[in-house]
């Protein structure tokens, strides 16, 4: 598994677990997100990663942002 593929599932990790310590129902998130709960039950059943934007939209309405960052990679030379 790639290191950007670890770093996104503990994001994904962090997001499922702001909504549990909110109480927070799956339907009702996903309602209020505008996502559908069937595709976020796979996300938090670990059967499928979810697309940027749906985490963004989960992440929005627990009230929380998601980041990302681009970082040179020290192994690889710039081809510029």
């Amino acid at each position: 598994m790639t290191d950007f593929k670890k770093e996104y599932r503990k994001l994904v990790g962090k997001v499922i677990a702001a909504r549990k310590r909110c109480g927070r129902s799956q339907i009702a998130v996903c309602k209020e997100a505008g996502i559908s709960q069937a595709g976020w039950w796979e996300v938090e059943a670990g059967v499928n990663l979810p697309k940027v934007e749906n985490l963004a939209a989960i992440a929005a309405v627990l009230g929380f942002q998601i980041e990302l960052s681009l970082a040179k990679n020290a192994e690889k030379k710039d081809p510029a």
